[in-house]
């Protein structure tokens, strides 16, 4: 299908086929896009012109099985690194933290297409400097239903850290350290814990590899002051709710970025 060239006739499909015939062929440009995963060469662009419409429609598609494949698809192009520069050129990273707050069906396939777009240069600046950052991924942190999903917003969370003091700061506002300090307490995953502690830790201490210099330093003073302030507020309460094995087993770790 792919050497016949399938794909480039995909995006003029829109103006000829009604909806329902184009939701029918989600499943399809899925298994086609698998061949990414193989490093078969796919050209992304056609199939990036074709599904993107279709999510951004304002009635986008809802149900599982659409959805499911229209992203999966994404993830499965974003595993070959030379789609990504085309992938961040279409907006699909604003597109993607969208969907993954508004529709959980979305938010594993969505998260693991940005964490590989993570891996490029590009792909973290487009995931810094988005407006839904990073109060969708905090939102994302708080569904402890969905472990893997708690997962990868951790890791972009983290991403996001170690490159902006502004960011670091905008996580304390919304909320973020009150949700690692659960996380790392009751997370039902042992990565997202130690990722939820270890980036307490770099909030409390103010580490960072990659920050500019100027302003930085008064920065770093007003997140530890704000995450100082918020563990003392919140760490009694968390404990209470911790209970059990798993409060044994890990408020030992939180109490070590209590103390001054």
């Amino acid at each position: 299908m792919v050497d016949s060239d399938l794909l480039t006739k995909l995006p003029q499909l829109h103006s000829k086929t009604n909806l329902s015939t184009i939701q029918s062929l989600t499943p399809l440009l899925h298994s086609i896009s698998s061949l990414a995963k193989a490093q078969f060469p796919i050209n992304s662009l056609p199939i990036l012109s074709f599904l993107l419409p279709l999510l951004r429609s304002p009635s986008p598609p809802t149900d599982a099985t659409t959805l499911t494949s229209t992203t999966t698809t994404l993830y499965n192009l974003s595993t070959q690194l030379d789609n990504s520069k085309s992938i961040i050129s279409a907006g699909t990273v604003h597109l993607l933290l969208n969907l993954c707050f508004l529709q959980t069906k979305a938010t594993e396939p969505g998260l693991a297409t940005l964490a590989n777009l993570a891996l490029t240069e590009e792909g973290k600046r487009a995931i810094e400097e988005d407006s839904l950052v990073p109060e969708v991924l905090v939102a994302v942190m708080a569904r402890d239903e969905e472990p893997k999903c708690q997962e990868l917003a951790a890791y972009l969370l983290m991403v996001v850290a170690r490159r902006s003091v502004e960011k670091r700061r905008r996580m304390v506002e919304v909320g973020v350290v009150e949700m690692l300090m659960e996380v790392g307490l009751i997370g039902r995953s042992r990565l997202v814990r130690e990722r939820a502690i270890r980036m307490l830790g770099w909030l409390k201490d103010g580490r960072n590899g990659e920050m500019e210099e100027g302003d930085v330093k008064s920065c770093k003073r007003e997140i530890r002051c704000m995450v100082k302030q918020s563990l003392d507020r919140n760490m009694e309460s968390i404990l209470r709710r911790g209970g059990g094995k798993k409060k044994k087993k890990n408020c030992s770790d939180l109490k070590l970025f209590v103390a001054d």
